[in-house]
């Protein structure tokens, strides 16, 4: 209407803090308008007045940091699962809040991905997202041939190309495969498709060509409904091809890209590796490629048990892969101090100072919340950042990257210039200089005919009164419906 002004606030507001609003008019930077408020110094109660036509701040993420001593200086993404909201959210180096948003439906796998874009999940239509740094939507991403987008892992590549997976459940005859089958069960595939920028189909792997719902010996096979795959990651390796993690099959498997050939089968009942110096991994995630045959991967350890005789486990590992004699190295491992176990989720990424970032999954059954640690690979893996939500806060898979939503990423970075700003990062031609830059010692010169007038004086420079001395009986003064005011 031209007449209201609507706030939204890039962090929230304190209680009690005043709130300095100034507008400028952008082709001249011509300051017309002040405006400052205040924030209650309480929380709304049963008495007050709420408008519910107002938009709801989420309640969550609850969290506390427990350690932070010198982590890794990148913003933390994650989105928070479990009732009520799910907000999607980054932190700063420090555990601020720097963003928070509540995206109904949205934010599932919230990150930067590989071209410097965030991607994330949506829910209502079963498509994946992204949005530049100016929260422009640039792209929705479905799959192709009738699938339906799964939200545990997508690929927005720097060439415009796009991978992701769908499950793909057909009607199967079990009958014939085991004692008891079903005729008619319900088992699920998995389809991976790689579409280029103009979201035409370039590749298309199906699981029904290379596994066998067999392969998975944790299932009753004689049950009408068969989820025996369940794959939560998919990446990249050193020589373009790709990896999947399939929980349910405790494997890792390497695709050919271009014949969709599969490569090896790491873990599982299908395994080809000997595990030399560790015990096998069960129901992984995050498994992410470190270049030459080095691979980093989130174990749950629902299994584990058996191998470390104290109760079920959950590790971050890295293995180095011999593929001419198939040995799998272990060469490194960490479990949390307390022995965290997650029957499910999580996740790990290795960042660019060599720290390792670890997010627990879900500890649900133990009765807390996310955990996601931070640790110093090369400094014995100190902790050097913790931070734990309140029970019921999970999160699916967290990540740090040096990226951040921030209207003024570009403006004034002369710390000289009126409109300077600390929290810029790129300099553009914006700088104001010698704008009102003495404001505190504003002086009136009042004239005998139409409006009055305030000019600004500085030290060692004229008076006012001395400056229009010889024309201020003549001076005409021209006021524009802005309030702004022209000298001829």
């Amino acid at each position: 209407d031209l007449k209201t002004i609507s706030f939204k606030s890039a962090v929230n507001f304190l209680l009690g803090e005043t709130v300095l609003f100034s507008a400028y008019r952008k082709e001249d930077s011509f300051h017309f308008y002040d405006l400052s408020f205040t924030i209650k110094d309480s929380h709304l109660n049963s008495g007050d007045k709420v408008f519910d036509h107002f938009s709801k701040t989420p309640i969550v993420p609850d969290y506390e940091i427990l350690i932070n001593n010198n982590p890794s200086a990148l913003n933390l993404f994650f989105m928070v699962g479990g009732p009520p909201e799910k907000p999607v959210n980054i932190i700063d180096p420090d555990g601020g809040l720097i963003f928070s948003e509540f995206w109904p439906q949205n934010g599932f796998d919230w990150k930067v991905n590989h071209n410097n874009h965030l991607t994330y999940y949506d829910r209502g239509v079963n498509r994946w997202l992204m949005m530049d740094s100016l929260y422009t939507l640039v792209d929705s991403i479905s799959c192709l041939n009738g699938y339906t987008a799964d939200n545990h892992d997508f690929i927005a590549l720097k060439n415009g190309n796009y991978i992701m997976f769908a499950y793909d459940d057909q009607i199967v005859d079990l009958s014939t495969v085991v004692s008891g089958g079903s005729d008619n069960a319900i088992v699920e595939g998995l389809v991976i498709q790689e579409l280029d920028q103009d979201h035409n189909l370039v590749l298309e792997w199906r699981s029904w060509d290379h596994f066998s719902v067999t392969d998975n010996t944790y299932l009753d096979l004689t049950s009408s409904n068969i989820d025996f795959i369940h794959c939560n990651a998919i990446d990249i390796d050193f020589d373009n091809n790709l990896l999947i993690s399939s929980r349910a099959l405790d494997e890792i498997t390497k695709i050919d890209r271009l014949t969709g050939d599969v490569i090896w089968r790491w873990g599982g009942s299908q395994n080809q590796f000997d595990f030399i110096n560790d015990y096998p991994f069960t129901h992984q995630h995050s498994i992410r490629s470190l270049g030459e045959n080095k691979y980093l991967l989130f174990d749950n350890g629902n299994f584990s048990a058996q191998y470390t005789e104290d109760g079920n486990i959950s590790r971050a590992l890295i293995y180095e892969l011999d593929t001419i004699n198939f040995i799998a190295t272990k060469l490194w491992e960490y479990s949390h101090p307390d022995e965290l176990f997650a029957p499910s989720t999580g996740g790990v990424q290795m960042l660019p100072n060599n720290n390792i970032l670890i997010n627990w999954g879900n500890l649900g059954s133990s009765n807390m919340g996310a955990v996601i640690t931070e640790v110093d690979t090369a400094n014995n893996n100190e902790i050097v950042f913790e931070l734990r939500f309140v029970d019921g806060q999970n999160i699916y898979r967290a990540q740090k990257y040096d990226w951040f939503f921030d209207d003024s990423i570009v403006g004034c970075m002369e710390d000289s210039a009126y409109n300077y700003s600390s929290d810029y990062i790129v300099q553009n031609n914006s700088c104001i200089y010698n704008v009102f830059p003495c404001m505190q010692n504003d002086a009136p010169l009042f004239l005998p005919e139409g409006w009055s007038i305030f000019g600004y004086t500085c030290m060692n420079a004229i008076d006012l009164d001395i400056a229009f001395e010889e024309i201020s009986d003549s001076v005409i003064i021209v006021k524009d419906n802005l309030g702004s005011a022209y000298l001829p």
